[in-house]
């Protein structure tokens, strides 16, 4: 389960851990709140995403070859 940071910088290194981790495990589930969306359409409320950090997320699913199914 993952609870990511509201720091950009330790969201990007949960990231980076989970690729490096991508070698080592056959099948997995990862479920949680990653604390950021995967595109501006995503977004509700006031502040504005930080499009780098969108951006690394996206790279991070398809390095990870994530089938993402979103829960409402």
């Amino acid at each position: 389960m993952v609870y990511a940071s509201n720091d950009g910088n330790e969201r990007q290194a949960l990231r980076n851990s989970l690729i490096s981790l991508k070698n080592s495990v056959d099948k997995w589930l990862c479920l949680g709140d990653f604390n950021v969306v995967r595109d501006l359409t995503e977004k509700v409320g006031s502040v504005v995403s930080n499009l780098a950090d969108i951006n690394s997320f996206n790279d991070c699913l398809f390095l990870l070859w994530v089938s993402v199914h979103l829960v409402q």
